[in-house]
């Protein structure tokens, strides 16, 4: 079965895969991100 393009994402930034090895839908993996972006919404009451 063919990765999504999220699948492929995330697979170029897991750890410890082993050489060749894919991921799929329902694997558990540990991500290194090169950027992490965030937004705060701050609102005055």
């Amino acid at each position: 079965m063919p990765q999504t393009v999220i699948e492929k994402i995330v697979q170029n930034h897991s750890v410890g895969l082993n050489a060749g090895q894919k991921i799929h839908y329902g694997d558990y993996v540990t991500l290194v991100p090169d950027h992490v972006m965030t937004q705060v919404i701050a609102t005055n009451h």
